[in-house]
């Protein structure tokens, strides 16, 4: 009988926590049709109810709050401002590093083509004009020291 008499409270007080940590969201949708939710609705405005207590809250705002004191404003205008102006320098400055960039790289290319082709060039002009031997080896060795400069 002792036994019936603690099992009941017992048991409640085992299934509290569990009931109290439940968190479950109310709103009206726009036909003013109640719904319940374990996720909050993603517009308008919804209770929050967490055990027996039920917390409104408002729609999120869409104009900024105005600061608390009105002098703050211009100060905030101001700093802003600058937060932008600075946004944007980074952001011309990002452009211009990546123009430069690709220009050089544009130019090494260029540089590397035309050295492949004086080797070509000079190695063809061996065959056909007869290039003493040191002159040949000389332009050639310079050559490809251009290619391995520029396309390397």
């Amino acid at each position: 009988m002792k036994l019936h008499f603690w099992l009941a409270p017992l048991l409640v007080a085992v299934s509290l926590p569990a009931w109290t940590d439940a968190t479950v969201y109310r709103w009206k949708d726009a036909s003013g049709q109640t719904h319940f939710g374990q996720t909050p609705p993603t517009t308008g405005a919804y209770d929050v109810m967490r055990g027996a207590l039920v917390t409104p809250i408002a729609p999120p705002s869409t104009t900024p709050a105005a600061p608390a004191n009105p002098s703050m404003a211009g100060e905030q205008k101001t700093r802003e401002q600058k937060f932008i102006e600075e946004a944007e320098a980074a952001r011309k400055a990002k452009a211009e590093a990546k123009a430069k960039e690709k220009t050089a790289k544009a130019e090494k290319e260029q540089r590397c083509k035309v050295a492949r082709e004086n080797v070509h060039a000079i190695e063809e002009r061996h065959g056909y004009v007869g290039m003493p031997v040191e002159e040949f080896t000389r332009s050639i060795e310079a050559a490809r020291k251009d290619v391995a400069t520029h396309c390397g």
